[in-house]
């Protein structure tokens, strides 16, 4: 090796160690990227099927020490209707209905705390569970909660507080002979009741539901009440809800997964950065190294695709020529298979000399007369395909005829008058058609040619 090409070789082995030192660092930031990212989707995982099977959480509004319980009915207002303690420490009551011209109530209401300090904050909650029952002729009992709306109520003065209330029917909740069971009912089916906004004034866009500060929770009955005694027992009351809600958990996934990956990039950005520092200072000496192979490599890929005697396609560089054309879509045209008649008399005779030149020249006036999208090589020995794109049958056996004679007329030049011919087997390709149930033809159409008395076409229908 002389000194020139060692000078030239040195940093190019240098460079290729280097890059392959940033290429093994790159497959370890990848990997552990990987990994960061693997373990992220588990703990992911984990936090959702944890919120799943996490318990919920509860706030007991009844019973509770410090509540306040009130039983009223329009008796306390000149009614007609009344209503008893029958056992205030279960919270047992009764309720009498009477027609009379105060319009009839009567129910329960629970207190907490003091109005001016405790509220009872549902947000997160969804859930209001109820062990209730409940003896009497009403088809339904109305639950309803009240909540503290600094813009349209008094703080201390309930009977102002916002007033959410839901019907439900009486066979829901337990009888007195049965079972106790609890009744769930969902906080958004709790609707804020038209008269609470009329006497207020509050637009229909603030009156939305809202348990943030609850201060009352009653229950009592539909209007117009069924006439007659009812008699209620209430056991608990709480609001269920989870420690995180749904939309806030995947809220804070999504944020923790795009700063994860903001972090990620910026960490990559920097490394890619540093890289490419190294990468620049490497650039020309690879960028000069890369063109020396492309040309190595042009020459390689020609030498590969064309046959070194005849200097037209060998049979691998028309196989690869044929992908190209085509694809995996259907071959289009015709197929030629041709082969000189008595090659080996020729060879034995004249010599190789002579038939190495015939070789060539036949192939050179062949790609003379051929269109430039059709594929001409030399299949091995003395025979050569010809793939003619976009002919039909009639097309490709006049073209086909035309070059059987100029063969049989040329004129080779060769020391000795050699008149050589050519046998032709032709075929078109159908849509079901590869190559190589297309060549089985052309080739049975070729051997008949040549037991018909050679230097003639002879055609294979694809049907």
């Amino acid at each position: 090796m002389s000194r020139e090409i060692l000078a030239k070789s040195l940093p190019l082995k240098r460079d290729v160690f280097l890059l392959s030192i940033i290429r093994r660092s790159d497959a370890m930031a990848l990997a552990s990227s990987s990994r960061i990212r693997a373990a992220a989707v588990i703990a992911t995982v984990v936090v959702m099927l944890g919120h799943y099977f996490l318990p919920p959480r509860y706030i007991t509004v009844h019973p509770v020490d410090n509540s306040t319980y009130n039983i009223y009915s329009d008796g306390d207002w000149g009614g007609e209707s009344s209503v008893a303690w029958l056992d205030k420490s279960a919270t047992r009551w009764l309720c009498h209905f009477k027609k009379s011209p105060a319009h009839p109530v009567c129910g329960l209401a629970v207190h907490w705390g003091d109005a001016r300090s405790q509220f009872i904050n549902a947000e997160g909650y969804s859930l209001l569970r109820l062990t209730l029952k409940y003896k009497g002729p009403a088809h339904a009992l109305r639950i309803y909660i009240r909540n503290f709306d600094e813009q349209h109520g008094v703080l201390e003065d309930r009977d102002t507080h916002k007033f959410m209330s839901v019907n439900i029917p009486a066979d829901e909740f337990s009888q007195f002979e049965a079972r106790s069971h609890s009744t769930e009912i969902a906080l958004s089916e709790l609707q804020v009741a038209d008269w609470w906004k009329s006497e207020y004034n509050v637009d229909r866009h603030q009156a939305k539901p809202a348990f943030n500060r609850m201060t009352s929770f009653g229950i009592d009955f539909p209007v117009p009440p069924v006439m007659g005694e009812h008699t209620l027992e209430l056991e608990r009351v709480e609001l269920v809800g989870t420690w995180i809600p749904a939309e806030n958990l995947y809220l804070g996934i999504i944020l923790a997964w795009l700063l994860g990956l903001l972090l990620e990039t910026a960490w990559h950005m920097y490394r890619w950065r540093r890289v490419a520092k190294e990468n620049f200072r490497q650039v020309k000496d690879l960028t000069d190294y890369a063109e020396a192979l492309k040309l190595k490599s042009e020459k390689y890929r020609e030498l590969s695709h064309i046959d070194s005697l005849t200097k037209v396609y060998n049979r691998y560089g028309f196989m690869q020529t044929l992908k190209k054309l085509f694809g995996r879509g259907a071959l289009n045209g015709c197929l030629m298979i041709i082969d000189i008649d008595y090659f080996k008399k020729i060879n034995d005779n004249f010599g190789h000399v002579a038939g190495d030149k015939i070789l060539h020249e036949i192939a050179q006036v062949f790609a003379r007369n051929v269109r430039k999208n059709d594929v001409f090589a030399r299949w091995g020995g003395e025979e050569f395909v010809l793939l003619v794109t976009h002919y039909d049958l009639k097309q490709a056996r006049a073209l086909a005829e035309k070059l059987r004679l100029l063969i049989k007329d040329y004129d080779f030049n060769t020391v000795q008058n050699i008149q050589v011919t050519i046998s032709i087997g032709l075929t078109s390709f159908s849509k079901s058609d590869s190559l190589n149930s297309a060549f089985l033809r052309a080739d049975e159409a070729l051997y008949s040619a040549k037991t018909q008395g050679r230097n003639q076409v002879v055609i294979a229908c694809n049907d």
